[in-house]
């Protein structure tokens, strides 16, 4: 779930973005409706909040019961209206690789504090 871009010196491993992932085919994974490991869903609402704040997905998630962990119809109609008006994706609500490549996602230093919302080169 957790990624680095590497830019460490020093000893420092790097940034670290969070990014679903799935045990077996990383970042390539796949969620939709009532699918999707509770850290993998929670991490992808988490970035949707966070990257997108005032925008009718985040505050979808904010009103559907947060970052809960739960791919419900709230993380549906985010997810869809990101794509549609953000993402330039498919707007099926699924989430994927497509949607991953174009999301806007959270950076962190190596010790959790917040940097910014970026596109990963990965």
């Amino acid at each position: 779930m957790k990624r680095t871009d590497g830019l460490g010196d020093g000893g420092n491993p790097g940034n670290h973005y969070k990014i679903p992932a799935r045990t077996g085919n990383g970042l390539s994974c796949y969620m939709e409706y009532q699918t999707g490991s509770s850290n993998a869903v929670t991490a992808l609402q988490r970035a949707i909040v966070s990257c997108y704040p005032g925008t009718y997905a985040a505050n979808r998630i904010n009103a559907t019961g947060g970052a809960d962990g739960v791919y419900g119809t709230g993380t549906v109609d985010a997810v869809r209206w990101l794509q549609a008006n953000r993402l330039n994706v498919s707007a099926d609500g699924d989430y994927g690789p497509a949607t991953r490549e174009q999301m806007q996602w959270p950076l962190y230093t190596a010790g959790g504090t917040y940097i910014a919302c970026l596109n990963p080169p990965f």
